[in-house]
């Protein structure tokens, strides 16, 4: 959406546009008045009236407390957060550039206008560096979808909006299983309701590297109870069906990755992205414009 002038003010931050809004919350620009030169990004969510009282913000608090400790080279960080009558805001660096979303939907999504094997592979090793931080932690993203993740003009991707998934569970007091985010990228377990685990972050990010190297998404549906059985009942199809020049090795990765019960799938996102790495070994491919931002993103 294009950015929309506003004057807002959540704690000492002050918004001057909307970049992105629904009935949920809003991402604003801001500046802090100490701070002129440096720019934020203000992500809010709106609470439920009956529920934005002491005991809920206290927990939100503590939460995020969590988040705000966590950092890595390409996780925005978290470096404020409170209340503000029936919102809760978090305060984050504004990353110039654009979510790997929008930058998808910009392609005619054909194999040959998606990333280079190295590329992904790139990517992937950014992503989970980031992820495994969050797990060292003991906590997962539990939100992993392209549109929460940035990419800058320098092509260097930064995960989004993590502690985002478990702050909505909070402050809609549901139950520590389950999610609100689900879709895409879902892990099967997650849409039976389970907890999110890192092996959950593990088959969203296979979902995404899919993605990135045949242009679709593993599963497609028209309804949300399609997804969700394709999600706990059909495998990818062959990836080296969609893109000729990927190794049928690959189908195995994906399979694995994916797999329905989350024991199954590799058991760290470090061994993952060393199968990924070894499977395209000896692939000789070049770079492409894919990551490539236009210098017309706003100030």
């Amino acid at each position: 959406m294009q950015e929309l002038a506003v004057n807002v003010t959540y704690g000492d931050y002050v918004c001057t546009h909307l970049i992105a809004g629904d009935g949920d919350g809003a991402v604003y620009r801001a500046y802090h008045p100490e701070k002129p030169d440096n720019i934020y990004a203000v992500r809010t969510l709106q609470l439920p009236m009956a529920k934005s009282n002491t005991t809920t913000i206290e927990a939100c608090h503590n939460h995020m407390a969590m988040v705000k400790n966590v950092t890595a080279p390409h996780l925005v960080p978290v470096l404020s957060y409170g209340s503000s009558d029936h919102e809760y805001f978090i305060i984050m660096p504004y990353i110039k550039g654009k979510s790997l979303r929008a930058i998808i939907k910009q392609t005619d999504r054909q194999p040959e206008s998606m990333p280079s094997f190295s590329e992904i592979l790139s990517f992937a090793k950014t992503m989970v560096e980031a992820l495994d931080r969050i797990h060292e932690a003991g906590l997962t993203h539990g939100a992993l979808e392209p549109r929460n993740i940035l990419i800058d003009k320098n092509k260097t991707p930064y995960l989004n909006d993590f502690g985002l998934a478990k702050l909505t569970k909070i402050a809609f007091s549901l139950s520590n299983t389950g999610s609100f985010w689900t879709g895409k990228y879902t892990a099967p377990e997650v849409w039976d309701g389970e907890r999110n685990t890192p092996a959950s972050d593990q088959y969203s990010l296979a979902c995404i590297m899919y993605l990135l190297l045949t242009g679709s998404a593993p599963f497609k549906a028209k309804t949300i109870f399609e997804m969700m059985n394709q999600h706990k009942n059909a495998i990818v199809n062959p990836p080296h069906y969609i893109r000729k020049d990927a190794p049928s090795s690959l189908l195995m990765f994906f399979l694995t990755a994916t797999a329905k019960r989350p024991a199954e799938r590799y058991r760290s996102l470090q061994e993952m992205v060393n199968e990924f790495a070894m499977m395209i070994d000896g692939k000789d491919d070049e770079a492409t414009q894919f990551f490539d931002i236009e210098d017309d993103i706003p100030q």
